[in-house]
């Protein structure tokens, strides 16, 4: 195709390339010059235009479009009517579009004049949605370019939409001692909301101790109704192949295909397989509404589609599903918070007796403190322990928390803070809340207030709880204050912090007095 300047009066069959006005007619990008326009663009007093000229064997751009956009459109897609060189591909069905990425990108590598756009492989789309637009940049292309496309679109770079299909799940719950009925209750909900919004639901719930032996029962319960996929959300994280979740899968006759993805959230998604049954090690993360690494596993057995270990281990690019600072996102996740637990220090005030490890109704303060940050969504949790570490860290045995040790827990709680925070920066993280051991009054319900009002985008970088007119603990603090955390020093905490990003500061109505109380002495344990 010729493109250039051309003389009015020699431009009868070009196709005009910018709009222009013809007295009082307007005369659009694309048209076809005919003897007509060209008077009239004479009696405007236009000279020259702009104009492309096809030359012999090529194909005018809406043809190509329309021709290349059938060819790529598979099972349960919609080609819409071509305009300016573009056509757009809508699904008719709910479901997963299906789409070689290679493919796509040899696509737009033959040649500059032809490009194609598609959503995200396997993203999930509504019946109606566009998942695909086909562009010719020029007005034309040559016939040997379209035919190298049509190949293409014809093999692997065909689309389609993977339509989401009926499907049953049981869901196994396992539980310590320790567990509250809230947690347990919540997660299940969560996945029952999950499945419903799939088209999928549970054909039973069923909740066993975190043990080898009691998983494996469970399993053999489960694996007797049939179920196409069945679901485990452990007590604790799975660590390794040879932990209590995988551990019991193999003990039921089950193989083991593939531990760990490169998503974030859900890099501890475990997949297996018990004759004809799918089974998925949960990670923790999915006990929440946001979007995960098993949101995109279990849309794939919804949707039928077979699910490997290289298929998961293709998941890292777009698997970092968080939202990021300052940037839009189509997922936006709520932040992710972690905890620090102060558990280090020597409590002088209460004599030789521990306070952390003082009873109330049975149960130690730290414990206490500890479970009820368990109740909430908050992930990781990590204890800093120092004075009697093996005491308090046997307390806290078998709970999903992380213990680490400050070795200089006598210069105060400032350095437990900066162990803590330290701890907590492998992980991808909004905010971590700092929490005392020694207030066992703190309930879920102010954990997750605090969590609620942190908006860091806003403002609200740093969220204290209220009771009345008096400040309370924990503070829940925004990933970008970490350094200042760590450099702390002395036995003060984060009050000088408090005062320097006062501005920065939301204050938390809290319904209890909790966030007020601590043990200091005997008599406050009444």
């Amino acid at each position: 195709m010729r493109f250039g300047a051309r003389a009015v009066a020699d431009a009868v069959g070009c196709i005009l390339a910018h709009t222009l006005r013809a007295g009082p007619q307007v005369l659009k990008k694309g048209r076809v010059l005919d003897a007509t326009d060209v008077a009239r663009l004479t009696q405007g007093g236009v000279e020259t235009v702009y104009v492309a000229e096809p030359e012999a064997g090529d194909v005018d751009e809406n043809e190509a479009a329309a021709r290349i956009a059938e060819a790529l459109a598979g099972e349960r897609l919609r080609v819409e009517v071509t305009r300016t060189g573009r056509t757009n591909l809508y699904a008719t069905e709910r479901g997963l579009l299906c789409v070689d990425a290679g493919g796509v990108e040899r696509l737009n590598r033959v040649d500059e004049s032809v490009t194609l756009a598609t959503i995200e492989r396997h993203g999930l789309v509504e019946a109606g949605e566009l998942v695909a637009t086909l562009k010719i940049i020029p007005f034309a292309v040559s016939g040997q370019v379209l035919q190298h496309c049509l190949e293409l679109a014809a093999g692997a770079a065909a689309l389609s939409i993977a339509a989401l299909r009926p499907h049953r799940s049981v869901l196994v719950l396992t539980h310590f001692e320790s567990t509250s009925e809230r947690v347990l209750e919540r997660t299940a909900a969560r996945q029952r909301e999950r499945l419903r919004l799939l088209g999928a639901g549970l054909a039973a719930e069923l909740r066993c101790p975190h043990r080898v032996d009691a998983l494996q029962t469970a399993l053999e319960e489960a694996l007797a109704k049939r179920p196409d996929s069945v679901l485990i959300f452990g007590a604790a994280a799975i660590q390794d192949r040879r932990d209590v979740v995988p551990e019991a899968i193999e003990g039921v006759g089950g193989e083991l295909l593939h531990f760990g993805m490169p998503m974030d959230p859900g890099n501890l998604l475990l997949l297996a397989r018990v004759g004809d049954t799918a089974v998925i090690g949960v990670p923790g993360c999915a006990r929440s509404g946001g979007p995960s690494g098993f949101d995109r596993v279990l849309q794939r057995m919804v949707a039928g589609l077979e699910t490997s270990g290289e298929d998961i281990m293709a998941m890292g690019v777009g698997g970092l599903l968080r939202a990021r600072r300052g940037a839009t996102t189509a997922m936006v996740a709520k932040p992710r918070v972690g905890a620090v637990v102060l558990a280090a220090g020597r409590s002088s005030r209460m004599g030789e007796r521990n306070k952390l490890l003082s009873e109330i109704e049975g149960k130690a303060l730290v414990e206490r403190v500890v479970d009820a940050l368990l109740e909430t969504e908050i992930r990781p949790v990590v204890v800093v322990t120092g004075h009697e570490r093996a005491a308090v860290e046997e307390r806290l045995c078998g709970r999903e928390v992380r213990c680490v040790t400050n070795e200089r827990y006598a210069e105060g709680i400032s350095q437990s803070i900066g162990v803590g925070v330290e701890a907590l920066e492998s992980e991808v993280l909004d905010g971590a809340m700092i929490v005392l051991g020694d207030m066992p009054w703190v309930k879920a319900e102010d954990f997750e207030a605090l969590v609620e009002a942190f908006d860091p985008e806003s403002g609200a970088s740093i969220c204290v709880p209220v009771y009345g007119d008096r400040r309370g603990n924990p503070v829940l603090w925004a990933a970008e204050f970490f350094p200042e955390l760590r450099a702390l020093s002395g036995d003060v905490g984060a009050r000088a912090l408090l005062k320097l990003h006062g501005a920065r500061v939301r204050r938390v109505q809290c319904s209890s007095d909790g966030i007020v109380r601590d043990v200091d002495e005997p008599g406050d344990l009444g």
